[in-house]
């Protein structure tokens, strides 16, 4: 899934927890996807992280024009969302 949304060129919305495993699971991802392809990182990736210390996906903060959003170590109880 993330292969295509990326070969589409489409936005990506990357949120995290705000605790050590979520600061550091976020920094291994985008590492991962700017050795990659930089590109797409610069330029189709927006990353954020919780304003306070809530779980969960903040939806009021992602971009519009977002197509995939990864939720890493963070909103793993929100089934319905997922949907």
């Amino acid at each position: 899934m993330l292969m295509r949304h990326m070969s589409a060129d489409d936005k990506i919305y990357i949120c995290a927890d705000v605790d050590c495993d979520g600061f550091t699971s976020a920094a291994l991802f985008v590492n991962y996807l700017y050795k990659w392809n930089p590109t797409i990182v610069e330029h189709n990736l927006v990353y954020d992280f919780h304003l306070d210390k809530t779980h969960g996906i903040p939806m009021k903060q992602i971009p519009k024009d977002t197509t995939l959003i990864v939720a890493i170590d963070a909103s793993s109880n929100e089934f319905d969302l997922h949907q």
